[in-house]
Order: C-alpha cells, then sequence, then structure tokens
C-alpha cells in the first residue's frame, strides 16, 4: 500500500494536479491535514482532469490521528524534506508507506515531522530554494515506481 499526506495544501491547482499524478502512479489513498483547500474546490477537480474521481480521500486528518493509524496498520511514515533525507532514488519501499508532504510555503510542520519514521529528499544542483510541490510528488512517486 502507498499513501500520500498532504499538510496544509494551500494551492487548489497543486492539489488537483497532485491527485491526477496519484492515480497515475497507483497510490491508494490521499489523506488531507486540516487546514488543506478543499478537495472538491473547482480548481481542484479542473487541475485533476477528474482524477479526484478515481481516488480515496480522507480530509481534515490530524497528525497525531495519521501516526496512530500508521503504528497500528504496520505503516512507515517517511517525510519528504527538502535536504538530509535519504536520497529519493536510493531509498527502497516498505510493503506498507506514507509520504508525508508538506504546503508549498513552509513545507511539512513539526507536528507531522516528529511522527515521521523516516525522511527523503530529491537533490538537485539548485540553482532556486525548492521544486514546486506538484513537481516534487511527481519526482517522487516516479521513483518510488521503480521499485
Amino acid at each position: 500500500d502507498l499513501l500520500l499526506y498532504l499538510d496544509r495544501i494551500a494551492d487548489p491547482g497543486n492539489l488537483g494536479t497532485i491527485i491526477r499524478t496519484a492515480v497515475w502512479f497507483n497510490v491508494d489513498k490521499i489523506i488531507l491535514s486540516p487546514l488543506c483547500v478543499d478537495p472538491f474546490n473547482t480548481k481542484v477537480i479542473r487541475a485533476s482532469a477528474g482524477s479526484i474521481f478515481r481516488m480515496g480521500i480522507l480530509q481534515s486528518i490530524e497528525p497525531e490521528l495519521l501516526s496512530r493509524f500508521a503504528k497500528k496498520n504496520n505503516y512507515r511514515t517517511i517525510a519528504a524534506v527538502p535536504e538530509g533525507g535519504t536520497p529519493v532514488h536510493q531509498w527502497k519501499r516498505s510493503k506498507k508507506d506514507i509520504i508525508l508532504l508538506g504546503q508549498e510555503a513552509g513545507g511539512l510542520s513539526r507536528d507531522i515531522i516528529k511522527y515521521a519514521d523516516e525522511s527523503i529528499s530529491i537533490p538537485g544542483k539548485g540553482r532556486v530554494e525548492s521544486l514546486n510541490l506538484a513537481v516534487a510528488a511527481a519526482i517522487i512517486l516516479y521513483e518510488l515506481s521503480k521499485g
């Protein structure tokens, strides 16, 4: 199983694009933290190109509840961080993973990072500070799809 937990995503275009990408890469479910944009916002639906109707989405799930669910059901929680994590192309999936992705402006909140079992990063050559969230999600899901 592969789940995505999205922390405080504000941009409807990013959420829709992530949903579409998640459907493409066979993510099982998307879990949204409180303060995420409404997944049924018309801009989200448009950006998802209708993929939202092919994806199970849970809304307003607090980090602590996610952590309890992960432990009870033997999921590993993996925080996507800008730097300092295992390079995503070197990281190995388990049978049950939850990838944690944070908001566009500030990344993952401390409240969710403290529950992560591991962290991953996308190495870059870097003339910019960071990648767009939907682009980062696509790169991570592509790398995980390779095996």
